[in-house]
């Protein structure tokens, strides 16, 4: 362990390795030092509301408006540059789906750079660890609901290619594809989910087994 304590006779001191540790967990915890910048904060800013300063207040509404435009940014230019490369290879299936891929792959970029600045707010320790875990849930949900609209994608490539034969059993079997896949996509998900919401998912997965799965 990091942080450890150690016995001295009948008294229980901080390990010297504990104490080396510090400056390196500060900085790997608080990568961006603000400390001068919250000093010189007017006083109304430093006014406490249900246990949070008033910049705190600030700055998280500042982040929502942050995650939203760059949400919609990012979601812009992913849809843009797929739908260019597409019309490069003369690809025309899957065209309207596009946004549906665009919009997921925004929420996991933004949520992701949100995580990265998170630490500059200096939330309180409990209020920071369920926020850092729905976090983590929003990037987990974005991921599972990418790979639902690809098999949306990839499903609109099938159904052009069965449109083009002359055969009318793979016209019944992309639809059950398409399902199959996306059974096994949520499922996929869920675990994946749970297990980013800090849920011990390994007894409920030994529970169900692969046949289950």
């Amino acid at each position: 362990p990091q942080i450890y304590i150690v016995r001295n006779g009948d008294q229980w001191q901080w390990s010297d390795e504990t104490f080396k540790s510090i400056p390196r967990l500060h900085q790997e915890l608080f990568v961006y030092d603000i400390n001068s910048l919250i000093r010189r904060l007017p006083a109304w800013m430093q006014v406490k509301y249900f246990g949070m300063a008033t910049w705190q207040l600030v700055a998280l509404l500042a982040l929502a408006l942050f995650w939203f435009l760059l949400r919609t940014l990012i979601s812009f230019l992913v849809t843009g540059q797929i739908r260019t490369v597409m019309r490069r290879l003369r690809i025309r299936w899957g065209d309207e789906l596009l946004a549906t891929v665009g919009n997921p792959a925004g929420a996991l970029i933004a949520t992701l750079v949100i995580i990265g600045v998170w630490p500059i707010l200096r939330l309180p320790v409990q209020l920071n660890k369920i926020a850092l875990v729905g976090l983590r849930g929003v990037v987990s949900l974005a991921l599972v609901w990418i790979l639902y609209r690809v098999v949306d994608l990839f499903t609109s490539w099938l159904i052009q290619k069965a449109e083009a034969s002359e055969s009318k059993l793979d016209d019944q079997l992309v639809p059950l594809i398409q399902r199959a896949l996306k059974v096994f996509v949520v499922c996929i998900g869920v675990v994946f989910v749970l297990q980013s919401l800090d849920y011990d998912v390994a007894g409920l997965l030994a529970g169900l087994g692969i046949g289950g799965l």
